[in-house]
């Protein structure tokens, strides 16, 4: 699937694609207990996160130190890719 792009040459509506997915996969198939994790800085992700968080479910977030400051916030857990940085070069 393709989207249209804006003027900086950059695909719309990915973001809240995927976070479209994830509420709707969360509602649909989630368990009591269940952890979300999203590898993602992007503070598209914090409206879902907070609902996921405010149904009772842990939503951890996995990137860089430079993701958004909501979005760590938000998260239950925020884990920094940047102290793995060298297990992470191939």
């Amino acid at each position: 699937m393709t989207h249209d792009r804006n003027v900086a040459n950059k695909e719309k509506k990915i973001d809240t694609g995927l976070v479209a997915a994830l509420t709707r996969d969360a509602y649909r198939n989630a368990k009591p207990n269940d952890i979300f994790t999203i590898v993602s800085g992007d503070n598209d992700y914090v409206p879902a996160v907070q609902q996921l968080r405010e149904d009772g479910f842990q939503v951890d977030v996995v990137f860089w130190s430079h993701a958004g400051k909501e979005l760590r916030a938000a998260a239950s857990n925020f884990i920094s890719l940047d102290d793995h940085l060298d297990s992470l070069r191939v």
